[in-house]
């Protein structure tokens, strides 16, 4: 695969850590795990673990949930509160 190059990104800080924002072009979702290794030549690299998770790694992204339920008469979370609910 070839590099490359998505711009020139600024180092900010956040709390006690430095971060960088990653464009969308990267296909990055919320809780992706990532690891960082740096070379001798102080080049660092970046790298996107693999996430089995489908409700973390975006593949549920666009399931319209609610709607399936309603459109198959479910009623899951529409049943009458009691006790504290209320």
């Amino acid at each position: 695969m070839e590099n490359r190059e998505l711009g020139v990104f600024k180092v900010r800080q956040s709390g006690h850590s430095l971060v960088v924002a990653i464009p969308k072009e990267i296909n990055v979702h919320k809780g992706d795990q990532v690891s960082f290794s740096q070379g001798s030549d102080g080049v660092i690299q970046f790298k996107l673990l693999a996430n089995e998770n489908p409700w973390l790694n975006g593949k549920y992204a666009d399931v319209d949930f609610r709607g399936g339920m309603k459109e198959a008469g479910i009623n899951v979370g529409m049943e009458r509160r009691v006790g504290k609910e209320l």
